[in-house]
């Protein structure tokens, strides 16, 4: 419950803050020889600085619900695989803490997937759709319920790839700058090294997952009936060279730090906050039977 509150609310920091930069990702990986400035100027100029926002709603529920599942059903996995790793979490080498997140998101890319596809769908499509209801009628009434999760193993791919590498690297970094600074846990880390540290690992997964995410995006923006994973990859690279499994790189970049500093701290504070309401409740008064009588 801690954990799954904290996913929740660190995400929900991290969307309104990198929508934009999102957004110009999707639709840059739709359009690969354009430039990041020139898709930001483009998409302004076409619809104003509101659709550099476009998909919000679908975003915070896909986010705010990708990770308070995921890192809810990692932590009992963790505490259940390795029940010392809550008093001594160096015990367990960050290469499992990030493979059994990975493994993880076999629940939480189900449960989002709608979210995903039409988030990129809004994204990609400005005007074509009256919000996010209109969107979601449009595509139930032309493509059917399955259209929603037939890309689940793209999504899952990509989430699974992402937070692997996050987790891994966020880990091993948060364990070598604790031994060279002489301090013992997370909780006595500073607002800008929780950032720095989380941004850094969210870089990291974002470069591992990005050939994932331009495949994902491109199958989930299409109007059509989307093609097969490995059929999507073949065609990008014998088309556009496999440089192009790398579009918006410089996006990727940009919001793997910032987005992922920005959750790492929001998830970082919700523990704390989460942990001081617990030691400030009062502890339970046992009432004997000789104390009731009296």
């Amino acid at each position: 419950m801690r954990d799954a509150f904290a996913g929740a609310l660190g995400s929900t920091f991290m969307v309104l803050i990198t929508q934009p930069i999102d957004t110009c990702k999707v639709n840059l990986q739709q359009c690969s020889s354009m430039k990041g400035q020139s898709m930001a100027r483009a998409l302004t100029q076409s619809g104003g600085a509101g659709v550099l926002w476009a998909g919000t709603l679908p975003a915070l529920y896909l986010y705010v619900t990708e990770h308070a599942i995921l890192f809810g059903a990692w932590s009992c996995f963790v505490r259940t695989w390795w029940p010392q790793s809550e008093i001594k979490p160096h015990t367990v080498a960050p290469i499992w803490l990030g493979l059994s997140c990975g493994l993880c998101c076999t629940l939480s890319s189900m449960l989002t997937c709608p979210a995903d596809f039409l988030k990129c769908r809004l994204q990609v499509n400005p005007g074509v759709f009256h919000g996010v209801a209109d969107c979601f009628v449009e595509t139930v009434r032309t493509e059917g319920t399955r259209a929603l999760f037939q890309n689940y193993r793209s999504v899952l791919l990509r989430d699974a790839l992402f937070f692997s590498g996050y987790v891994t690297s966020h880990e091993t970094l948060c364990r070598w700058w604790l031994q060279r600074t002489g301090r013992q846990t997370k909780a006595e880390l500073k607002f800008e090294e929780l950032f720095v540290l989380g941004g850094t690992a969210g870089t990291a997964g974002w470069l591992l997952a990005s050939p994932a995410d331009v495949i994902n995006s491109r199958r989930q923006a299409r109007l059509g009936g989307p093609s097969s994973m490995m059929l999507e990859m073949q065609q990008i690279a014998r088309h556009e060279g496999t440089r192009a499994l790398w579009t918006g790189m410089r996006y990727q970049v940009m919001r793997g730090f910032i987005g992922y500093g920005t959750f790492t701290v929001g998830y970082t504070m919700a523990i704390n906050m989460w942990q001081g309401l617990q030691d400030s409740l009062p502890l339970p008064v046992e009432i004997s039977l000789c104390d009731s009588e009296e």
